[in-house]
């Protein structure tokens, strides 16, 4: 995902254009995987292979996002960690565990 594309983004949830973009791992311009959040309705949304998987809750994939989710759990920050929608991924974690 390139990394201009969050000034053009809008939450799928509330329609916020304030996304926040967590980067976990990039080669210049492009974002391969990282985490878009919004601040305003605490979701968040994964970037997996450059690709923001941005789709309403009752379409999400627990299972996919979990491992990934796990795969990064050190490099997300703790408030994301604890209060995010849609799932609790501090809860997440403690049941890969």
């Amino acid at each position: 995902m390139k990394k201009t594309l969050t000034d053009i983004l809008v939450c799928p949830s509330d329609k916020h254009s304030d996304l926040n973009l967590i980067e976990f791992e990039t080669n210049s311009s492009d974002v391969k995987s990282g985490l878009l959040y919004c601040i305003k309705c605490i979701r968040y949304y994964p970037i997996i292979n450059g690709i923001p998987i941005m789709v309403p809750d009752n379409q999400r994939n627990f299972i996919h996002e979990s491992n990934f989710l796990t795969q990064w759990i050190d490099k997300i920050p703790d408030d994301i960690k604890s209060n995010s929608l849609p799932f609790n991924i501090n809860k997440i974690n403690r049941e890969s565990s």
